[in-house]
């Protein structure tokens, strides 16, 4: 019996417990071909850009958030942010 209450209580708790959950998704997405130079990335001339960002507001009951983007660019021991 004393088992069966532990195990209730291990339940209930775990219930209550949620994982991290961000209220802003951001899906960044590269189309094909990549361009070779970095500054090809932030051409604002253009209307096809090959860098897009897509952000999704995941909590509805926010009604305005400001966000800000950090960028991260990583290669063989070369590191941008």
């Amino acid at each position: 019996m004393k088992k069966f209450y532990i195990s209730l209580i291990v339940l209930a708790i775990s219930m209550l417990g949620s994982a991290q959950r961000f209220p802003i998704n951001v899906v960044p997405t590269v189309s094909p071909p990549a361009p070779v130079n970095l500054y090809n990335y932030a051409d604002a001339s253009t209307l096809n850009s090959p860098l897009r960002v897509q952000l999704r507001l995941n909590d509805i009951t926010v009604f305005n958030r400001q966000i800000r983007l950090k960028v991260f660019l990583e290669g063989q021991g070369l590191r941008l942010e």
